[in-house]
């Protein structure tokens, strides 16, 4: 396998040439190799294109500067993608990971690179029910646990902190683990 820095000149290379069409619509572009990642820069965005050293993965992300809402390719195109991960650990799988991208960009994100708000929130919002299902199952776990063994001041406590979400078995549950709460 050929070393890092040899790849990351030839991810740098390939990034450049495929991504050129960005220039014409107003995008800069700027290196961090201290970071590694190359970044489009316009008024309202950053298109950022990383290539981690230690795992070879190769995606994007874009930055709406006036809201500071970060997004991830594989977030905007969740709907119609299976998530994927990217990985460049030779010149070809380089070349085919880029490629993939730019085919996603180019389908996929052209609200993104324009900076349109609308885009950036409907993914920040999808991002935040992802984040509260997975909260959500996390306590239902700790609380089923909970209950298990006993500890219903704690099953009480954690079903409370979901309470729009719980089922009705749930329900049942944090109605018993109040009444046998051990007060304080």
């Amino acid at each position: 396998m050929e070393n890092y820095d040899t790849l990351y000149t030839y991810f740098d290379v390939y990034v450049r040439h495929c991504f050129n069409f960005l220039m014409e619509k107003s995008f800069a572009i700027s290196t961090n190799t201290i970071e590694e990642h190359i970044t489009y820069v316009s008024r309202e965005v950053d298109l950022s294109i990383y290539y981690e050293k230690y795992t070879f993965e190769i995606y994007l992300a874009f930055h709406h500067k006036e809201t500071d809402i970060h997004c991830y390719l594989d977030e905007i195109v969740r709907d119609i993608h299976q998530r994927k991960y990217l990985f460049g650990c030779n010149k070809i799988s380089i070349k085919n990971a880029i490629n993939e991208i730019k085919f996603l960009v180019l389908q996929y994100c052209e609200p993104f690179i324009r900076g349109d708000i609308c885009a950036f929130s409907r993914v920040m919002s999808h991002r935040n029910i992802v984040n509260r299902e997975y909260e959500v199952q996390l306590i239902e776990y700790k609380a089923k646990n909970e209950w298990n063994a006993g500890n219903y001041n704690t099953v009480a406590r954690l079903y409370e902190s979901i309470n729009e979400e719980l089922t009705p078995i749930q329900k049942k549950r944090y109605d018993i683990s109040v009444k046998k709460m051990i007060p304080y």
